[in-house]
């Protein structure tokens, strides 16, 4: 099963084994595993099929969506960046001119560097702004002070947010003069030597080596992230996120003696500079093993397991699942990928193979996470209250929504949500995102003699919804 298997030591044929007994290892699932050990790849393991139409199996050139395995890489080019040009990274980002303005005038003042890569910005994710489709990466930035943010959020909460880094990375070059992707393949791929890996928008030619996505054993299309490269748009081979991986656990040092940065900036990185309190489970799926007390550093989640502190980061977008992990006092590092959606594989298999490693079981601390529910809705759409809803509402953040019959749905961007209820008050809708489904209630209103809309857009209950206004017919 593990025919690409290299330097297999006796711990990891163990875990391979153990592995196929537990059934962790789906016959269809692509999966691609790696341990990293003293700056040496001790174990490349690739199982199952990367296109299950075609038969075709994974390979360690086999390249896979990463999506938030990308902060860490944004964390190193930009505390690389400010080292070239002499500025901190703690210093506000908005001076001398405003590049990234948000609702509230403290956090735009005060915002820098570090408060994006630490999730301190106190805007909660909006993810559906970049999702839908409906923005470019260029136009985002202009939308985040139209944006609520949590109440006394700035610095004072943890608020996960792809959007934040992704805008981020759209400024670098007025930063830095340099963007984001040259940044990336001039100090780390070209480095590196990390040949298999993308960041930018351009599709790969049909006939490499890639992964296709799939969502509950069905393929889907392969999502981008292009709106927002510095936060998920990270696509590579395991090889490659191994070399990744063993200059993280050697603190800048790569397999050959090169020094591609100062330790100090590996162990900022996994340094704690915000507590994690509120967060989705689903991003803890197979994770039922890292202690409840998690912080985050620039760029990774900060854990403990089996007594020893790690630094990790999950990531999921339509149709891939993965896990990178550090473990700085080991010298070790251990990644999981594969192509199938929110699957709980990734955690449990570096479960494995830290166990495997360590001779000892490591413990689960937490309960598991549940998947995605499907809650009974109330399916119910008026005639009459629906010709009153239909049309065309713009809110300042999100910009154009429509509301179209035959079928009822909403329109965002290059999303369509199919609508289930619809009685007046009541709009309720059902948004396809990340490989699941989301239903969502809104409510009608009038805001100044126009009809409006109240839209759980946000998907975070702490702020309030944004309201739509119809567009005049």
């Amino acid at each position: 099963m593990d025919a690409h298997a290299r330097r297999l030591d006796p711990a990891a044929a163990r875990l391979r084994a153990q592995s196929v007994e537990a059934g962790l290892i789906q016959q269809e699932t692509g999966i691609a595993a790696a341990v990293v050990r003293d700056r040496e790849p001790v174990y490349i393991g690739c199982f199952g099929m990367r296109d299950r139409e075609k038969r075709l199996p994974v390979s360690p050139q086999t390249r896979f969506a990463l999506s938030s395995a990308t902060k860490a890489l944004t964390a190193f080019v930009a505390q690389q960046l400010c080292a070239e040009r002499g500025t901190n990274p703690d210093a506000p980002v908005n001076a001398p001119r405003v590049l990234l303005e948000l609702h509230d005038s403290n956090a735009t003042r005060e915002l820098s560097i570090a408060d994006v890569l630490a999730h301190r910005s106190g805007l909660p994710s909006h993810d559906l702004l970049w999702y839908g489709d409906a923005w470019g990466a260029h136009d985002l930035p202009a939308r985040l002070r139209f944006l609520s943010p949590l109440p006394d959020g700035f610095r004072n909460a943890f608020c996960y947010s792809n959007l934040m880094y992704g805008c981020l990375g759209t400024i670098l070059p007025d930063l830095a003069g340099e963007t984001w992707e040259a940044a990336v393949e001039r100090q780390v791929f070209g480095p590196l030597g990390m040949s298999r890996s993308l960041v930018g928008s351009g599709a790969a030619p049909e006939s490499d080596d890639v992964a296709a996505p799939y969502v509950g054993g069905q393929r889907v299309a392969a999502k981008s992230a292009a709106a927002i490269p510095a936060a998920a748009a990270w696509r590579g081979s395991i090889e490659d996120v191994a070399r990744w991986l063993a200059v993280n656990a050697a603190d800048g040092v790569t397999p050959s003696g090169q020094r591609v940065a100062p330790p100090d900036v590996f162990r900022r990185m996994r340094s704690p500079h915000a507590k994690v309190s509120e967060i989705n489970p689903l991003l803890f799926m197979g994770l039922e093993w890292m202690s409840s007390d998690v912080g985050y550093g620039l760029g990774w989640f900060l854990g403990e397991a089996a007594g020893r502190r790690l630094a990790f980061h999950p990531g999921f977008i339509d149709g891939f699942s993965s896990l990178l992990v550090v473990v700085p006092e080991l010298r070790l590092a251990l990644a999981v990928v594969t192509n199938s959606n929110l699957n709980p594989l990734p955690g449990r298999f570096c479960k494995g193979l830290l166990e495997a490693w360590l001779g000892a079981a490591v413990p689960d601390v937490r309960a598991a996470t549940p998947g995605p529910d499907t809650p009974d809705l109330p399916r119910r759409i008026v005639p009459d209250a629906w010709r009153n809803l239909a049309g065309t509402y713009t809110e300042p953040a999100y910009g154009r929504l429509q509301l179209s019959a035959n079928p009822h749905r909403v329109v965002y961007g290059q999303q369509t949500w199919p609508v289930f209820l619809a009685d007046g008050p009541r709009l309720g809708f059902t948004v396809r995102a990340f490989g699941i489904e989301i239903p969502l209630v809104g409510e009608a209103e009038s805001v100044g003699g126009r009809p409006a809309l109240r839209l759980p857009l946000p998907l975070d209950p702490r702020v309030p919804p944004p309201v739509f206004r119809r567009d005049a017919r």
